[in-house]
């Protein structure tokens, strides 16, 4: 027959057993959340650095499109006067005496009357 005390004894073994599952399953419970949070460190230490690399590679895209802009401007600038001072010089041709006392070369008259149609704006 089983004794009164057999049975409480197993019992709380059974109880202690029990005691003894579901503290193992919460520290099994426990150390999934810290792998799941070490994990979640790690991708937002990695998305940190991916955001610092952006942030360089937007700065230095601004550094080149500022200095593209510069460099347009100066470019523009150069264009503008050369173009300022090729007008100058059609006008000059343009307005130089047709004689022949200081043109004594064929080939210097012909460079000569190309110049004066190039400033007229009949370009050869």
């Amino acid at each position: 027959m089983i004794s009164l005390t057999g049975l409480l004894a197993n019992g709380r073994l059974i109880g202690l057993g029990l005691i003894l599952l579901v503290l193992a399953a919460g520290a099994l419970y426990i150390r999934a959340l810290r792998a799941d949070l070490a994990l979640a460190d790690l991708q937002a230490a990695d998305a940190r650095r991916l955001q610092i690399e952006t942030a360089a590679a937007l700065s230095r895209l601004r550094a080149d499109q500022t200095a593209s802009q510069v460099a347009l401007a100066a470019v523009e600038a150069a264009r503008q006067k050369a173009e300022t001072n090729a007008d100058a010089l059609r006008r000059r041709i343009a307005a130089a005496p047709r004689s022949r006392a200081c043109v004594d070369s064929p080939a210097v008259r012909g460079l000569l009357n190309d110049l004066r149609a190039g400033a007229a704006g009949d370009r050869p």
